[in-house]
């Protein structure tokens, strides 16, 4: 976007594969044109906590927590810890 351009224009475009360019398809009046909306064909997805727990449990320990587990460990500042 330019910093030049004074507004953006909500819209939805076309790409034109032939002529390697999009083009304006229609325009968007207001926010709420682009809310979301079900899908009438996908059935609802219900997902068991103990399916969850499952995969939490099997996942390897997360960068944040690694560190913060190096960080209680260590003698060391925390600052020093930091990631160049």
């Amino acid at each position: 976007m330019s910093k030049t351009a004074a507004s953006v224009v909500q819209e939805t475009r076309l790409y034109d594969p032939d002529k390697g360019e999009t083009r304006s398809m229609r325009c968007k009046e207001e926010a709420h044109d682009y809310r979301y909306f079900p899908d009438p064909d996908l059935l609802p997805l219900e997902i068991e906590q103990a399916w969850v727990d499952d995969i939490a449990a099997a996942m390897p320990e997360l960068p944040d927590a690694k560190k913060a587990r190096f960080v209680s460990r260590s003698s060391a500042c925390p600052n020093m810890m930091r990631a160049c």
